[in-house]
C-alpha cells in the first residue's frame, strides 16, 4: 500500500473519531445541564420551608400548608 494512501486513511479515521467523540461529549454535556436544571427546579421551593421553620412557624402548621398546596 502506498504510504500516502495510508496516511490519508489514518487521517480520515482520526477526523471521524474526533467528530464522533465531540458529538458524544456534547450530548453528555447537554444531558448533564438538563439534569442540573431539573434538580434546581425541584429544590427551588425547599428553601422557603426552611426559612419559615427558622422564623418560628411550627412544624405541624408547615405540614398542613404543605398538604394544602398539593404536596408539590
Amino acid at each position: 500500500m502506498d504510504p500516502l494512501v495510508l496516511v490519508l486513511v489514518l487521517l480520515a479515521l482520526g477526523v471521524g473519531l474526533l467528530v464522533i467523540g465531540s458529538s458524544i461529549r456534547s450530548r453528555s454535556l447537554f444531558s448533564a445541564d438538563r439534569r442540573r436544571r431539573e434538580r434546581e427546579r425541584r429544590e427551588g421551593g425547599r428553601i422557603g420551608w426552611v426559612v419559615l421553620w427558622l422564623l418560628g412557624v411550627p412544624i405541624p402548621v408547615l405540614l398542613v400548608l404543605f398538604l394544602l398546596r398539593g404536596c408539590t
